[in-house]
């Protein structure tokens, strides 16, 4: 779908101005357009947009266009509207996205409570989920560990769930998951084994954000063979960011 292309090229203007050309000569409304239009909308910075314009239609959009519009949501720093994407999710029982759909949801409702400083409610959210230090799904105990390295948690329960995350994220791990592990390693100052994730998951020949944090791991740690490599296989994009120049010299 020529929409698709364009956001995967970064073109998000050309990919909102096909479906306001197709809105216009008021051609049928297609679903898998929803989807599109939000990530469109995000990509160019106007979350509330999304949040406004899709509000009343929550029921219509498929799974990932509701997805899409509950992280414009955790973008927007609105609680009420991703809880409300949330409802809308648990109304979708049948199917058998509907356990996936409801995990992601509740993920983002909980990242989005970490984010605001609500670790009270994310505690008690953990508990009525369920979530030990024993649970085997990785983004659950992401959340406990954090949730317990605030000021008033519990350091030795966030420590059992760092080490006990490292030794989840192997290389059968998904790539969404393992990004969550790796950051909460790389914020508990695990560079290497943060390291060792985040490599896992690098698309080749870009740059990211990711990029700039294995480069700093990598400097933690001593490995600049490693880092100069990882210079030498990024996009050139990397030139345009402070930290990675900075990162480059230090190399």
């Amino acid at each position: 779908h020529l929409g698709y292309a364009y956001l995967l090229t970064h073109r998000a203007d050309q990919a909102l101005g096909l479906i306001e050309e197709a809105q216009g000569r008021s051609a049928p409304r297609d679903s898998s357009l929803f989807r599109v239009e939000i990530e469109a909308l995000l990509d160019l910075d106007r979350a509330s947009e999304v949040l406004t314009k899709f509000e009343s239609s929550l029921p219509e959009l498929p799974n990932e266009a509701l997805v899409s519009y509950a992280q414009a949501a955790f973008v927007a720093d609105d609680l009420p509207r991703a809880d409300a994407a949330d409802a809308e999710a648990l109304r979708r029982s049948e199917g058998p996205d509907a356990a996936r759909l409801q995990s992601t949801m509740r993920l983002i409702r909980w990242n989005l409570l970490l984010v605001q400083g609500r670790v009270t409610d994310l505690r008690a959210e953990l508990v009525v989920a369920g979530v030990t230090p024993e649970s085997s799904s990785i983004p659950e105990r992401v959340f406990s560990a954090w949730s317990n390295l605030q000021p008033d948690g519990d350091k030795a329960i966030a420590d059992l769930l760092i080490d006990r995350i490292a030794g989840l994220c192997t290389s059968d791990t998904p790539p969404s998951e393992a990004h969550l592990g790796a950051k909460l390693l790389f914020h508990a100052r695990r560079f290497e084994a943060a390291a060792e994730i985040f490599a896992r998951i690098l698309v080749p020949a870009s740059f990211s954000e990711l990029h700039v944090e294995v480069l700093y791991c990598y400097l933690r740690t001593g490995q600049r063979a490693k880092g100069r490599k990882l210079l030498e296989s990024m996009s050139p994009d990397w030139k345009g960011s402070k930290d990675a120049r900075h990162m480059a010299i230090d190399l």
